[in-house]
This record gives structure tokens, sequence and C-alpha cells, in this order.
């Protein structure tokens, strides 16, 4: 992980972290644009896409490969990779970390002559709040 504070960011780098870090939910790059439109009509993808790709880099961004969106980092220094659970019901998204797993996970896939490069693990399913609202609906 790199060293790169949001204080050394462009300024469409900043904006991008800014629309991230502002949304309740995973979002894509063409939302992102579409909020970046205002300040900068002519902005094209690739130009989001590079932002986002040194957000990453420098560990302020997370890519949620299964949505093709990105979500904040918590803000904790961190080696381990991320863990995210994702509600399919209101795309909540948390992150977190377990060192157990990711040792699991290097465990399995070395007894196979496999070398993960970037481990990713998402797990869907419904969050607390959905499921509470759904269990009240149904009473």
């Amino acid at each position: 992980m790199s060293n790169n504070s949001p204080s050394s960011l462009t300024a469409m780098q900043a904006s991008v972290l800014g629309v991230v870090r502002g949304s309740q939910t995973p979002v894509g790059a063409y939302h992102i644009i579409g909020e970046l439109k205002a300040v900068k009509a002519n902005l094209a993808p690739p130009t989001v896409y590079r932002s986002l790709r040194h957000l990453i880099d420098a560990g302020l961004v997370h890519r949620i490969e299964s949505m093709n969106a990105y979500v904040a980092c918590s803000g904790c220094e961190h080696d381990t990779p991320a863990l995210f659970s994702i509600c399919d019901d209101c795309g909540h998204t948390d992150e977190f970390f377990d060192e157990n797993v990711i040792q699991s996970l290097h465990k399995l896939t070395d007894q196979q002559g496999f070398t993960p490069h970037r481990p990713v693990i998402e797990v869907h399913g419904i969050c607390g709040r959905c499921r509470t609202a759904r269990d009240e609906g149904t009473d």
C-alpha cells in the first residue's frame, strides 16, 4: 500500500474520492462522472478510471469486484486484504479484516500450488437492518 495521503491528491482524484466517500453504497465510474459533470462538463471515463486506480493504489478506495463499483477504505491502516459484506437489498457494504481467513485462503491455495496475487473476498447477503425490516413487514 502506498503512503499517499488525501492532501497529496490531484484535484480530480480528490473530487473522485469525495464522491466515493459521500456515497452510502458502492458507486460505479459512471455514477461518479454524473456527480462531477457539474464541475467538469467534458469529463471522460478514462480520467475517472485513472483517478480510481490511483486511489486504489494509495489505499483510499477499494473495488468491489462483483459489482464493478468502488467504496472508500474504512480508514484504518492494514496490510491484510479487506473482506466485504454486501447487502443485496440496500447495497450497504462493510469492510472488515481477519488475518485467520486470509491465512486459511493462502494455505488452501498453497496446497494446490496456486499463488494468489490479489485475494478478494466478498460475501453477498442481507444486512441486519434489511433483515429486520423484512421481519417486521411479515408480521
